[in-house]
């Protein structure tokens, strides 16, 4: 089953709603109070995907981001959404077949100029040294594998947090 998934984007004062199945939405503080919800355009291609969402960029002007597990391709895809549109901002093949053991979580993760890039945790479904974990870096739109950070379950996690460098806390479902 697809999940809906949500991601705050602190420079654009909003919490995105992504549904990979349907309409996708942002909602924001309305200037009477309450929330103001406006509909987005769908993520491309990601109907029945498995996804992931963080934000990138400069701590002023960071975007939403999201990723796209291409299990056919075996590939990773990312797509950032610049206010009225997606557009593509890198990808990761992996290794013929892989793809279809991995689920994951992904969150952002700020470097040493207070830019913000996306850390992505994707756990195998059968052997724990085949999971993975991928760098994506904001400003040159690159994901690389990365072995800074280690992720030795077979539990795919629902969430990810950075709780200092090269650590992360993964929440997963049932814990």
């Amino acid at each position: 089953a697809t999940r809906v998934i949500t991601c705050s984007v602190h420079a654009e004062q909003a919490v995105f709603l992504l549904n990979p199945d349907g309409q996708c939405w942002k909602f924001t503080q309305a200037s009477e109070g309450g929330i103001a919800c406006t509909p987005i355009a769908n993520v491309p291609d990601a109907s029945g995907k498995p996804l992931f969402a963080f934000p990138a960029g400069p701590a002023d002007a960071q975007r939403l981001h999201v990723g796209i597990v291409d299990q056919g391709q075996s590939e990773i895809k990312i797509q950032q959404y610049n206010g009225t549109a997606w557009e593509p901002a890198g990808s990761y093949q992996f290794d013929s077949g892989e793809a279809t053991k991995l689920k994951g979580a992904a969150c952002a993760i700020r470097n040493e100029e207070g830019d913000l890039n996306g850390l992505i945790v994707l756990a195998h479904d059968s052997d724990p040294s085949k999971s993975v974990v991928l760098l994506y870096n904001g400003a040159s739109q690159t994901l690389k594998a990365t072995n800074r950070w280690v992720y030795p379950s077979l539990l795919p996690p629902s969430a990810v947090v950075q709780i200092a460098p090269t650590k992360v806390l993964e929440a997963r479902k049932g814990s």
